[in-house]
């Protein structure tokens, strides 16, 4: 319920959040009947600003991707150095998994954290690399996006769904 500034829960929350170091968004998501993306046509989000964006959550009835139609959230998720599994020195973001190192091996990549099955986080951006003598730096691609589907009849997926993170 919620009530001015404040939001009342009636169930316990799933995961344990200190209230400093976790950032929570609480969105309202409206349930649809049918929805369809149509070869042409995407679903996307605005990136991760530091605050909001990054997220697409679609709660329907039936979900259909057709051929051609997209539902994308890649390279939205937290920003160049941002996230718990930040890669650095050009190394990939981390999330359900190690992030790969700039010679392409999981051992230098940012911490997995979250759950490859289930996930309920932005993934984080890989690292900043040096990119010559002359000290100018290139950035490390963003993560990507959080990507949710309830759907509570039928999913049919014939075009695509993404969330990958992004390099530069």
């Amino acid at each position: 319920e919620v009530q001015g500034d404040r939001l009342d829960l009636s169930d316990d929350l799933r995961y344990a959040y200190d209230g400093t170091s976790n950032r929570v968004m609480v969105q309202r998501v409206p349930e649809y009947g049918a929805v369809t993306v149509q070869a042409g046509g995407l679903i996307t989000a605005h990136a991760w600003d530091g605050e909001t964006g990054g997220v697409v959550f679609l709660r329907a009835e039936n979900l259909t991707v057709e051929a051609g139609g997209m539902i994308d959230v890649s390279g939205l998720g937290f920003r160049v150095g941002e996230g718990p599994g930040s890669g650095a020195q050009g190394s990939g973001g981390g999330y359900g998994g190690y992030g790969a190192d700039r010679s392409g091996t999981a051992s230098g990549g940012g911490v997995g954290y979250g759950s490859a099955l289930e996930p309920v986080m932005l993934g984080s951006a890989g690292g900043d690399v040096n990119a010559d003598p002359g000290n100018e730096t290139e950035s490390g691609g963003p993560g990507g996006g959080l990507l949710w589907l309830d759907v509570s009849d039928t999913l049919g997926v014939e075009g695509e769904l993404r969330a990958d993170g992004a390099s530069r």
